[in-house]
């Protein structure tokens, strides 16, 4: 039987460590033993394809019931391995020890090859080179991204920049991007630019109001094209974010209800709208475009004074924020104008 070199993979929180197997034989199930004398009858069966005697039944099924054992466990070993088999096994142990000694919290998740690679935001210590390096060369194997990116206020921004910087490089294989904005982050991301092919779900929310100071609005993702769902938070004050609104089937904005209406007239294919009504500072005008959204089927929104702007014929599901004594009026006038099976 052909030798290999098999690598047993054991970890704890800070080290991980690895056990060779120089042989194939060395992961077989104890007592697992077929071997017969040479020159003997069932030698020339385990070595030929002659058929057996009736005679010799038994010792075939025992052989056969020995190796169903042995490749149960081989199944276990290869399921360990699995995530890994594209990877250099010391590799592997010196990235995760990386992960764990200069990075606390979660900030991405990786698929590659059924594996999940954990990365995260919470830095306490410079970033060495070479946990740079190690990193960059993981995430090369990585076929597609899902990233959350949430900086810590209360550590060193630099590590987490340079975090940041690295996965900018892999832009190209994102399919998610959830993002906690500082303004130290904006420079990075004009990149972003016609670099993310992939990017279909969006969530943007600033961590504090300073982080908005200077900031007049964000077009990196304006030109994603397969960007389908999108949350844009603006707690403190609203920020345009320019989408490729006319692609949106999920819509999750805060922002003046102006806004909303100018956005919404351009998204023909949205099923399912958020629409938080923030930041108004005079009343709304009654000459406003009544907008008519006809795939809409789930509808939130935060005022219902705010439902006789829009028509929706699909709709399946309303919920209302703030409601008061004209609500009902405004929701039969909804139903009335949109003529829904609500």
């Amino acid at each position: 039987m052909d030798e290999f070199c098999c690598w047993t993979v054991s970890g704890t929180r800070n080290t991980v460590i690895f056990q060779e197997s120089s042989s194939l034989t060395s992961i077989y199930p104890k007592g697992f033993d077929i071997s017969v004398a040479s020159g003997t009858r069932y030698s020339a069966l385990l070595n030929s394809n002659e058929p057996p005697d009736e005679s010799e039944f038994p010792f075939v099924r025992s052989v056969m019931a020995k190796t169903e054992v042995s490749l149960a466990g081989l199944d276990a070993e290869i399921a360990n391995l699995r995530g890994i088999q594209r990877y250099s096994p010391r590799f592997e142990g010196y990235l995760q020890n990386c992960f764990v000694k200069y990075f606390r919290g979660r900030c991405l998740y990786s698929k590659a090859l059924g594996k999940w690679a954990t990365a995260s935001d919470r830095a306490h210590g410079w970033l060495p080179r070479s946990a740079v390096v190690g990193e960059r060369a993981q995430l090369g194997y990585s076929q597609t991204f899902r990233i959350h990116f949430y900086p810590s206020q209360e550590m060193n921004f630099r590590p987490q920049l340079e975090m940041l910087k690295l996965l900018l490089e892999h832009s190209s294989r994102w399919e998610e991007l959830s993002l906690g904005l500082t303004a130290e982050m904006i420079p990075s991301l004009v990149g972003l630019r016609d670099r993310i092919p992939s990017l279909r779900r969006l969530w943007i929310q600033w961590s504090t109001v300073e982080d908005q100071t200077g900031v007049h609005s964000i077009d990196c993702f304006q030109t994603a094209p397969s960007l389908v769902d999108t949350s844009i938070f603006n707690e403190y004050r609203f920020v345009p974010v320019l989408l490729p609104v006319h692609q949106l089937t999920r819509y999750d904005i805060d922002c003046q209800l102006e806004g909303h209406i100018r956005v919404l007239k351009q998204t023909p294919n949205v099923i399912k709208a958020r629409i938080d009504i923030a930041f108004d500072k005079e009343a709304w005008p009654d000459s406003l475009e009544i907008v008519d959204l006809l795939r809409l089927r789930r509808l939130y929104i935060s005022s219902a004074g705010a439902l006789k702007y829009f028509k929706v014929p699909a709709l399946e599901e309303l919920a209302l924020g703030n409601s008061g004594e004209d609500t009902p009026s405004h929701f039969l006038s909804l139903l009335d104008r949109s003529s829904c099976s609500l």
